[in-house]
């Protein structure tokens, strides 16, 4: 039971990671009711999007928490490196969701970070750090292979 227990533990801990791409989109930051918001338009780049969430533990109402990344690729990308001010060229958006007393939920423009693209053939390798403002954050860094 033990055993069990600290199993379910340390899964509620980690967190589940998901990726989406879509292709012949673009990200569009809007402004809704004050806040800002990614929109996913058509286009004729890439989005990728990159979600953290945790399950709300049993029989709480506010307890979940999610990280969400937005970037968007253009189509024909063989190598770059982005850093900083630039990632605003690539429409980099970060949004926490959370009941958290220390505020910081909804989106925010990513403009401090490294953001290496590199394309093989039809897969294409993301490495990515970056950091928020003074937001707390889960998720920092991404790396992935995406098939094109």
């Amino acid at each position: 039971m033990r055993v069990l227990i600290s199993g379910l533990l340390i899964l509620s801990v980690l967190g589940c990671k998901s990726k989406q791409f879509s292709k012949n989109k673009t990200l569009q930051p809007s402004i809704a009711s004050g806040y800002m918001k990614p929109d996913i338009l058509k286009g004729e780049n890439y989005v990728v999007v990159y979600q953290y969430a945790e399950e709300a533990p049993r029989n709480t109402a506010d307890g979940g928490y999610k990280e969400m990344l937005y970037f968007e690729i253009p189509r024909e990308i063989k190598e770059a490196f982005i850093t900083n001010k630039s990632l605003k060229e690539y429409n980099v958006m970060y949004g926490r969701f959370c009941y958290c007393k220390d505020g910081g939920t909804g989106y925010f423009p990513v403009d401090n970070g490294k953001l290496k693209l590199k394309r093989a053939n039809d897969t294409l390798y993301i490495d990515f750090q970056f950091k928020v403002g003074k937001i707390p954050q889960k998720i920092t860094e991404v790396k992935a292979a995406i098939t094109l």
